[in-house]
């Protein structure tokens, strides 16, 4: 499975709602028994939210990704501790605000180690999400250049 079929597996970020809070729809697999208790995750009454739709997508990935038999949960909780440990020694306070980030840094490090993504394309794809965000006016989507677009073809895990 590539990195790109993952991505469009995990369509998730619905609608902001009335707060401005991004809300998830649950469109990549209903509930499993084997799923952990999302007690760490930032919640209300209807479930997960997120401050940013990137931080959805990173979670909905997550789940597309577990759903499509790339790794088990334990094996995940080990990658998400590792980068949590990770940030920590290099001096995150941890203070929550950083929680997803070190989500993406965990998949980036499980689809590396699987195989799946190619280091030197994951980081062109990075360098081009982060030059895009940066041209981008607020509230506006952010786009990726057709070169940006053609490497993710050409190397899509």
């Amino acid at each position: 499975m590539s990195a790109s079929d993952a991505t469009r597996a995990a369509t998730a970020v619905g609608p902001e709602r009335s707060d401005g809070v991004a809300a998830v729809v649950p469109v990549v697999a209903p509930a499993s028994a084997d799923l952990p208790p999302l007690t760490d995750l930032p919640c209300d009454a209807q479930g997960p939210v997120f401050e940013h739709p990137w931080q959805a997508q990173g979670f909905a990935l997550a789940l597309a990704l577990h759903a499509r038999g790339l790794f088990e949960w334990p094996e995940w909780a080990q990658y998400l501790s590792r980068a949590i440990r990770d940030a920590q020694a290099r001096g995150d306070p941890d203070l929550g605000d950083t929680y997803y980030t070190h989500w993406v840094t965990a998949l980036e490090r499980l689809l590396l180690d699987k195989g799946v993504a190619a280091p030197l394309a994951l980081a062109g794809l990075r360098e081009a999400w982060r030059t895009a965000a940066e041209a981008t006016p607020h509230g506006q989507p952010v786009r990726l250049n057709a070169a940006s677009r053609r490497l993710r073809r050409a190397y899509p895990g």
